[in-house]
């Protein structure tokens, strides 16, 4: 121990082939998926990270290391650089060590704020759901004028005053939007057929259906889209709920009768290129 300097040589760092270089580097590892870290009172972090349970463990601020016939305390920079005391006759440090305590990482603090953020805004659903003015908060749009003078949102969807989880059960169900159709019943007189594509007999359609498939002539070829859109969202095509057609809440001055080339086709068994080209002879 002679020839010691009095602050124990503390900023001479291990070679890097050295048993403590390789824990100071281990000690150094950040772990991003941690929820915890363990810090001292002035800010600066631990050697030694949580254990599973977020528990914080003790270790040596300064580590000895042997050079020759001498001792020196090393410390990494950025937990606080030379060790104010030397090693003992031992080689062990002086230097006291603080405690640590755990801290919350930024993983954790994230995970927090995204949970606060989602209970305010389940919270704020449910009031505003509950409240007076809900159908104003929930509804997508005006409705056509036509059915301006319909003052509750009951008289054509069934399941609105079951309150929002009926609402959200009826935006994925099929036998809601039919229920839905008998809805508009009570008002629209259409045929003995209300439900079938064009109001049309079921044998009328299949007869239409087998002549058109029997055609020689070849239509247009549809775009990609199109096609993989009629594969995969075409509709059941033996009872068609109203709303597959006609969509309301697009306006005051909305057209309820209007349909697009694309969603025609949506349906039909021959695609075709537009009303104009590769339709068949409306008679």
């Amino acid at each position: 121990m002679s020839g010691l300097p009095p602050n124990g040589d503390t900023g001479i760092a291990a070679p890097p082939d050295t048993p403590a270089a390789a824990a100071l580097a281990e000690g150094d590892y950040e772990r991003p998926q941690q929820g915890w870290q363990c810090g001292h009172g002035n800010g600066t972090r631990c050697r030694l990270g949580p254990d599973r349970r977020g528990r914080c463990r003790a270790g040596a601020v300064c580590r000895p290391r042997r050079d020759g016939d001498r001792w020196h305390c090393t410390r990494p920079a950025d937990l606080g650089g030379p060790c104010d005391k030397g090693p003992g006759p031992d080689g062990s440090c002086g230097e006291a060590t603080p405690p640590c305590s755990p801290r919350a990482s930024l993983r954790t603090l994230r995970g927090r704020a995204v949970q606060v953020a989602v209970v305010a805004m389940v919270g704020f659903l449910l009031i505003a759901l509950h409240g007076s003015g809900r159908d104003r908060l929930v509804s997508p749009g005006a409705v056509n004028l036509r059915h301006g003078t319909i003052a509750d949102c009951a008289t054509c969807h069934g399941g609105y005053d079951a309150g929002p989880t009926a609402w959200l059960l009826a935006a994925v169900s099929t036998d809601a939007r039919h229920r839905d159709s008998e809805l508009c019943l009570d008002c629209h007189g259409l045929g003995d057929h209300p439900f079938r594509p064009h109001a049309q007999p079921p044998a009328e359609l299949a007869a239409l259906t087998a002549a058109r498939l029997a055609s020689p002539a070849e239509p247009p070829r549809p775009p990609v889209g199109l096609a993989v859109a009629a594969r995969l969202f075409a509709p059941e095509t033996d009872r068609l709920a109203c709303r597959t057609c006609h969509h309301e809440h697009s306006g005051v001055a909305s057209d309820l009768t209007a349909m697009t080339d694309e969603a025609c086709q949506t349906c039909h068994a021959r695609p075709f290129a537009a009303l104009a080209r590769g339709h068949p002879p409306i008679d």
